[in-house]
């Protein structure tokens, strides 16, 4: 009995033992398990840092890639402009190479030009050289004749007074020998009469060589002032010519500089109706953007000096009216045209607000512009010779140089 209750003790101990075991093992897997679940959580604090940091990086990586795709766009827009100015200066470049060959070709002409002018003024002044050397050495002969006879007189003036001594010393009478003496006399003065005549031509020579010396000097200065001027207007002409077509182009306007005259045409259909003489809203319009850019040009502190004359030209076709006489009815239909534009851009007004012009520019556009009626005087023809009538219904504006005319009679004057 008292071993039973031994072993019951023995057991009731084991067994307690084991609860304490069990419960010491199960605090240790709490406190396992507590650790871990920290530790997860402490590495998840610390993903959620590094997500958040991530995520950061990444809004940064997104913001810096549009602002990246910004300067991106900006930078291809920049190269789409850049490609067009360089198209439009690749244009304007080519204008203005050929532009430039046609100002060398006109150039070379007219240096071709001048320089058979200047070879025939060369074959003139070696004749004119040639000439005062024939001069010279005639005047080199009759100076040395004149002192052959000089010193034939004095030679016989010697022979003379030796004689006169001789015959004093002889007593020879002297009546035959001063007849003698009186007709050498004679012949003495005829003698100095002709080497005052030959004098006299010498002089004359001379006085014309002189002269002709003096005016081939001012021929010659003359030419090369002309020429001088001449080289001048045209390059001012070819000043005019380029910046008109420069802005002109500049302000997209699409009309046609000539390249030798600087005359512009406009297209009457642009302007006017058929058979009428009042300017369309259209061709008010086409006005109000070309004259500005036309007359700045004219009008600026480099040219306005060097006008002489804008000219408003009215041309038409040769499609007359029942009833009128063709040329006549053109005539006045021309002429009504360019009054028209004329009254349309010389208005105080205008060219006050629209043209922009200070007072003095607007008096002076009022002395310079005039109006000219041509008929159907210059038609145009196509190429098979026929009327082009769309064509030659225009009106052209034109401007005169103030030494155009001069140059025109210089040029003249240095072919002949």
């Amino acid at each position: 009995m008292r071993a039973m209750n031994r072993r019951k003790h023995v057991h009731a101990r084991e067994t307690g033992s084991f609860w304490l075991s069990f419960s010491d093992m199960m605090s240790v897997l709490v406190l396992v398990f507590i650790f871990v679940i920290f530790s997860m959580m402490l590495s998840l604090a610390e993903q959620t840092e590094r997500l958040k940091k991530t995520e950061d990086q990444y809004t940064e990586a997104m913001i810096r890639m549009k602002k990246s795709e910004a300067e991106l766009n900006e930078k291809e827009q920049m190269l789409i402009y850049q490609s067009d100015q360089l198209s439009e200066l690749t244009e304007e470049l080519n204008n203005k190479t050929i532009l430039l060959s046609e100002k060398e070709e006109e150039l070379k002409k007219t240096l071709d030009e001048n320089n058979v002018i200047i070879l025939d003024l060369e074959k003139r002044l070696a004749d004119e050289i040639e000439e005062n050397e024939n001069y010279k050495t005639r005047i080199m002969m009759l100076e040395g004749n004149k002192q052959a006879q000089q010193d034939e007189i004095d030679r016989l003036l010697v022979d003379i007074d030796k004689q006169k001594k001789e015959l004093d010393a002889l007593g020879i009478d002297y009546k035959n020998l001063m007849s003698y003496t009186n007709q050498t006399l004679l012949e003495l003065e005829n003698t100095q009469s002709q080497l005052a005549s030959a004098n006299s031509q010498l002089s004359d020579a001379n006085s014309r060589l002189d002269s002709q010396n003096q005016a081939l000097s001012t021929y010659e200065d003359e030419i090369e002032r002309q020429q001088k001027m001449i080289e001048q207007m045209v390059g001012v002409k070819a000043q005019i010519i380029e910046a008109l077509s420069n802005e002109l182009s500049r302000n997209n306007i699409s009309v046609t500089v000539d390249a030798q005259t600087g005359a512009i045409t406009l297209p009457s259909e642009m302007l006017f109706a058929v058979g009428e003489n009042t300017l369309s809203d259209r061709g008010e319009d086409y006005l109000d953007r070309f004259l500005p850019v036309y007359l700045n040009v004219l009008l600026s502190d480099d040219f306005s000096g060097y006008i002489a004359e804008i000219i408003i030209e009215g041309h038409t076709d040769s499609s007359g009216k029942a009833g009128y006489d063709a040329y006549l009815y053109n005539m006045q239909l021309s002429q009504q045209r360019a009054l028209s534009v004329t009254n349309y851009v010389l208005r105080q007004e205008y060219m006050g607000y629209i043209l922009g012009l200070p007072i003095e520019k607007q008096s002076l556009l009022r002395t310079l512009v005039t109006a000219s009626g041509r008929s159907f005087s210059a038609l145009i023809y196509n190429p098979d010779g026929t009327e082009n009538k769309d064509a030659s219904r225009r009106v052209e504006i034109k401007f005169r140089l103030k030494d155009d005319q001069t140059i025109g009679a210089t040029e003249a004057l240095l072919r002949k």
